[in-house]
């Protein structure tokens, strides 16, 4: 009866969120007027070079104990969207700026106030590194960067370092002829246009994984334990035949068996990955079904703090989403907030964070595939060759 409850009171709130006018849930009491654009002015209570970086910390900073959440750009965007929605819903506070001469000259404006692009937020429960602007930064700035997130989780005694990072996967787009199709960005281009981190530095290789994991159900299944059909993949028996669409044509593909790169994808390329310092947290996140990064390279601020990790006390974790290359994909942000909501409860209640973004990211994702298929059936009209598509 309580499960049958449940579904119906989800039934019922699916209807009601239909019925929401165009502004949906608004919980901000304010009125229009309320808002007059007045800039607040922040007092520094303490400042510290790192590096080719400087770290700014305001007077109002309560942060002593709090886990550490660092979002600065990746590939799809993941950290800086689960970054932002942690912010937005939790109303965490600006605590501080980073500062440096190779950061793009401009503001984020957020909440009537302008501040730097590279900022602080967070209170005794958490704390947020979170930077928008996507740019290229030489090694010793990520460096720095590094160091001076380290410096700042020593001196507020920071349990927990977790940093986010996106990890490419292919894109299908469906046209509106009912086609399927593979996107994905070209090789090539101007090194100095290239947004950081570049997908094309981040490997993981899930190869070892998959051949225990093919060994392990071959035994279980020679002894009886397990039933080939339970199998989520096939062991040895060869796939059915498939179809491969090629610049829109279908052509018929001989049977034959599954590649391991194509069993490695099938069994862990839709997986969140992770890479931590903490034996006890590493088991609880394999038992949860994540996967572990064996081998593979993690570039960037992520990549630093891995590194740095393994000759200090700090404990750090990273948690890396299977994301767009081409777009920002906030579907990507959801499943890594909800592994949030997990580890950091019941301190922190992010329900509500990946609830929104479940909801506004699935209008937005919408929204940008139908720009991107129209975009691309026309291109295909005006001419036979494909426009960003590797069959």
């Amino acid at each position: 009866k309580k499960t049958k409850m449940s579904e119906e009171d989800k039934g019922i709130e699916k209807k009601e969120e239909e019925k929401l006018p165009v502004w949906g849930k608004l919980d901000d009491p304010r009125k229009p007027s309320d808002l007059i654009g007045h800039i607040k002015r922040n007092k520094t209570f303490f400042s510290r070079p790192c590096g080719e970086v400087e770290l700014t910390e305001y007077d109002n900073i309560k942060c002593d104990g709090a886990p550490i959440l660092q979002c600065f750009p990746s590939i799809g965007y993941v950290s800086v969207m689960a970054g932002k929605q942690i912010v937005k819903t939790l109303q965490l506070p600006l605590v501080g700026i980073i500062l440096c001469d190779q950061f793009q000259v401009s503001c984020v404006v957020q909440g009537e106030q302008p501040s730097h692009p590279a900022r602080v937020y967070g209170n005794e429960k958490l704390v947020v590194f979170i930077c928008e602007m996507s740019m290229k930064l030489s090694p010793e700035v990520i460096r720095s960067v590094v160091d001076c997130i380290f410096d700042f989780a020593h001196r507020h005694r920071s349990p927990m370092i977790y940093t986010l990072e996106g990890t490419p996967k292919t894109q299908t787009l469906e046209l509106p002829t009912g086609e399927e199709i593979q996107l994905k960005l070209p090789d090539g281009g101007d090194e100095e246009e290239e947004a950081i981190p570049d997908e094309r530095l981040l490997v993981i290789d899930d190869s070892l994984l998959t051949k225990l994991t093919l060994r392990d159900n071959a035994e279980k299944i020679a002894s009886g334990e397990l039933k080939p059909e339970n199998v989520p993949t096939p062991v040895t028996s060869p796939v059915k035949p498939r179809r491969k669409k090629v610049a829109g044509k279908k052509k018929e593909e001989k049977e034959e068996e599954k590649t391991l790169d194509e069993i490695e994808a099938e069994l862990f390329g839709k997986s969140l990955h992770y890479v931590t310092t903490n034996e006890e947290l590493a088991r609880k996140l394999r038992g949860m079904g994540h996967i572990p990064v064996v081998d593979g390279i993690i570039p960037g601020v992520t990549g630093g703090l891995l590194a740095k990790a393994v000759l200090t006390e700090q404990e750090v974790t990273a948690i890396l989403a299977p994301t767009s290359t081409l777009f920002p994909d906030p579907a990507s942000a959801v499943p890594v907030l909800k592994l949030l909501h997990e580890l950091l409860q019941p301190a922190i209640d992010l329900s509500k964070t990946y609830q929104d973004l479940e909801r506004e990211g699935s209008d937005l994702e919408k929204m940008i595939r139908g720009l991107l298929a129209q975009g691309i059936a026309e291109k295909k009209q005006q001419s036979n060759t494909p426009f960003g598509i590797y069959g």
